[in-house]
């Protein structure tokens, strides 16, 4: 019961905007999130090992970063070393270099996988002030380069607010610049420094950036089970009652964070990565899509909603089946769908919805997939089950081809 109420005051105090259509995507990642990883590890010493890469805004561009560590199975390394290298990719390469070009030296004494004192998690709690203390907690750590062009590890910071009903929201950041850390500073006082929301925007790099945390942004859309009111998570009711999907025969996860172009459809919004939910009513055999949510991913806590209203449009949860249909000679025991994620673009004078996805392939060490070189994309149409493969290396020719083979379709 506690929980229930919680998140019906989690919604109840959301800033919420309702749009009257989709807003179009851009800069669509081409190979899925895991597989990044997978290529990184691939492609690096037997005593390393990659962080988990997220995507970041660079200047005018978007591209996938993570850091080149010591290997979790070597404590030797994880206490005398340090974190020399940034993995930086650009997101729209279908197949991503991870040579020196792609590779920058850094120094860092603090990490995510490091030891002790030197332990990312660690330093930033160490840094809090006694309030702090007791309101904020660290989410996960980003790289990326601050205003002079030098290379930042950025945690997001989770602040819990309210009395009765603590609810996340958006803290700040903790920045921990390049360099080392005296020792005994480092005990008692961890490393970096804590910048507020307000204190956040004097610096252009932390504007419009992917820093809101997972823990905030799903806290604050489970609470859109109440949109139809406070009875309606009920158990033997539901009426109106809707959650996040898991795919389970698949490799996805929500959010998907993604760059909408939002100016268009909402008031004083802007064009920048969102974190994107796609909720599905609360019957797991239905798989229409029932309410989209935007919510920006530079910690802004404002919540973006368009309303299918039983429009016919599918779910991500229905992506990875349609998928598997239009290849029925794929050894699906060992490929997987990931990385469902929108598509959504302006053809013929209207905003279609799309699900873009991308099949993966396990490896043959640990629990790992790759999607090769040249990955295989497809698009699958969320009004008709329409099933587009896409030819990865041309993705500026992907809208004329979803036209020529969809538009009979769309035009019926």
């Amino acid at each position: 019961m506690y929980l229930y109420l919680s998140k019906y005051v989690r919604y109840k105090t959301l800033d919420i905007a309702v749009t009257s259509q989709l807003p179009e995507t851009a800069y669509e990642p081409i190979q899925p999130r895991i597989s990044i990883r997978t290529l990184a590890e691939q492609r690096v010493g037997e005593t390393e090992a990659v962080t988990e890469p997220y995507l970041v805004r660079d200047s005018n561009v978007y591209r996938w970063t993570m850091a080149l560590e010591p290997s979790p199975k070597y404590d030797y390394q994880r206490f005398f070393e340090s974190t020399q290298a940034i993995f930086s990719v650009p997101v729209e390469a279908p197949s991503p270099n991870f040579s020196e070009e792609h590779k920058f030296p850094v120094h860092f004494t603090i990490g995510e996988r490091l030891l002790f004192s030197r332990m990312t998690h660690t330093a930033v709690i160490r840094s809090f002030s006694l309030v702090e203390l007791f309101t904020l907690e660290p989410g996960e750590t980003r790289y990326m380069r601050n205003d002079s062009g030098k290379w930042v590890q950025v945690t997001p910071l989770i602040r819990w607010k309210g009395l009765f009903f603590p609810r996340p929201e958006f803290g700040g950041v903790h920045v921990i610049d390049q360099g080392s850390t005296e020792f005994v500073k480092r005990i008692l006082f961890g490393a970096g420094k804590v910048y507020t929301p307000d204190e956040m925007r004097q610096f252009k790099y932390l504007q419009n950036q992917n820093l809101m945390p997972e823990k905030v942004s799903r806290y604050a859309t489970e609470s859109f089970r109440f949109q139809e009111g406070f009875l309606a998570p009920l158990p033997m009711y539901h009426k109106g009652d809707v959650r996040i999907p898991e795919i389970r025969d698949g490799i996805s996860r929500e959010p998907m964070t993604v760059f909408f172009r939002m100016s268009a459809v909402a008031p004083n919004a802007q064009d920048m990565l969102y974190q994107y939910y796609a909720l599905e009513p609360y019957d797991t055999s239905k798989h229409g899509l029932n309410t989209s949510i935007f919510i920006p991913a530079d910690g802004e806590m404002k919540v973006y909603v368009f309303h299918h209203n039983n429009d016919g449009t599918a779910g991500t949860s229905s992506v990875p089946s349609k998928i598997r249909e239009s290849k029925m000679a794929y050894d699906w025991s060992v490929n997987k769908v990931a990385d469902v994620r929108p598509y959504f673009r302006n053809i013929d004078g209207k905003v279609r919805p799309l699900w873009l996805a991308s099949v993966v392939t396990k490896t043959q060490t640990g629990d790992r997939y790759l999607s090769g070189g040249i990955p295989a994309i497809a698009v699958v149409d969320a009004k008709y089950d329409r099933v587009v493969w896409l030819n990865a290396d041309k993705p500026e020719l992907w809208m004329t081809q979803i036209e020529q083979e969809l538009g009979t379709v769309w035009r019926q």
